[in-house]
């Protein structure tokens, strides 16, 4: 290689280092992990040059995050038999939605995965309303332009995914206290026609339960709230 082109490649790459790492903390795993796969770390780079925003690799694009945190079966129950097992596992606000929400559950039986995402990781600098990331057309833009080269993308739930994870979850040793939105549509519950979700939770080392929250399109969500979606691989939807 040419010394000139070389030295100018060395020089820009350590300007959009620079600019990262003065904005951003890397912790040990992150630097471990990039070590360990320079491939993808050159791939980052270059994405961010192409995006002419360097700033935009955050410590979650370079980490190895891009595999699922829990795995769940969809289908193999009817509605009404899955809705009898969580039934227990509901608050007040859980069983009004999971008896009065029009939601369906799946008829053919298969296992996706699921990913926990903040609306900062996401990239919102301010808290976002419900109807600005938790879409679709969200889900597969935001993904085209993180994920790429990862094959994966983010997905909404299918508000199944709610019931089958608290069910998941009470094998686990449950933490102190954490709340976790189900990225999905969001429900009509009857008869009065809100609009709602569900959410996961657990308080003071008590096991997960099942609740919901009514959602308006203007509803707001903390920048580091937890929010559950689907982590698919695009190679299967290519296949």
């Amino acid at each position: 290689m040419d010394t000139d082109k070389y030295a100018k490649i060395v020089r820009l790459v350590s300007r959009i280092l620079e600019k990262m790492l003065g904005l951003i903390s890397l912790t040990d795993e992150d630097l471990d992990w990039a070590i360990k796969n320079p491939t993808a770390v050159i791939q980052l780079i270059v994405g961010a040059i192409q995006n002419r925003n360097p700033l935009s690799v955050t410590p979650l694009h370079m980490r190895h995050t891009w595999v699922p945190w829990k795995t769940v079966r969809l289908g193999g129950v009817s509605k009404e038999e899955l809705d009898n097992n969580v039934h227990p596992l509901c608050t007040t606000e859980g069983r009004n939605l999971l008896f009065g929400g029009d939601y369906w559950v799946s008829g053919v039986e298969s296992q996706v995965g699921l990913i926990v995402l903040t609306p900062r990781d996401l990239g919102f600098a301010c808290a976002p309303r419900v109807d600005e990331f938790m879409t679709v057309d969200f889900c597969r833009a935001w993904s085209e332009k993180y994920l790429f080269g990862y094959n994966c993308s983010i997905n909404l739930c299918p508000p199944e995914v709610a019931l089958k994870l608290v069910l998941c979850l009470q094998h686990e040793p449950p933490p102190e206290r954490v709340t976790m939105w189900i990225a999905s549509e969001r429900i009509v519950e009857r008869p009065d026609g809100f609009h709602a979700l569900f959410t996961v939770f657990n308080y003071d080392g008590r096991p997960f339960l099942l609740s919901s929250q009514y959602v308006l399109e203007n509803r707001e969500i903390g920048l580091d709230d937890r929010i559950i979606f689907c982590l698919r691989s695009t190679r299967d939807s290519e296949s």
